[in-house]
């Protein structure tokens, strides 16, 4: 089963805290605790989609590519709010492949766990009626 989820990191001025990443001159990130995953936006199972397509394999003698083959791929598709903004770097944490986003200085990150063992397909999809309620640390 894909389990995904989201926190976001606000990037701050370099004052020593949280880890330091280079997105910029003297930028630090500090990690806000992870949210409830039922009610953060975060990748979301959409479908499944086979892909069909002709490669050609291997090498002849002759050094000309040889007739291709047919090829197909089964790939669950991911959707990701279209506000997270562009991928900015793709990470790895035990069977989990993390992938970050920036967008007007908020750094946001999709978790999903086991990503080498199948097949994914991400695509962006248009977020509506966007909230973000603000809370205080406890």
């Amino acid at each position: 089963m894909l389990r995904a989820t989201m926190f976001a990191l606000a990037l701050v001025p370099a004052v020593g805290l949280g880890v330091a990443v280079g997105l910029g001159s003297g930028a630090a990130l500090v990690a806000q605790e992870p949210q409830d995953v039922v009610s953060a936006p975060v990748a979301r199972f959409s479908h499944q989609e086979e892909e069909r397509y002709e490669m050609p394999l291997g090498v002849r003698s002759s050094g000309r590519s040889p007739r291709p083959s047919k090829l197909g791929e089964l790939r669950d598709t991911l959707r990701i709010p279209d506000y997270y903004g562009n991928l900015v770097e793709i990470t790895t944490i035990q069977d989990n492949t993390v992938f970050w986003y920036l967008s007007e200085g908020v750094l946001r990150n999709v978790v999903v766990a086991a990503a080498d063992q199948r097949a994914y397909a991400i695509t962006r999809a248009k977020a509506s009626k966007l909230e973000i309620e603000l809370r205080a640390n406890k």
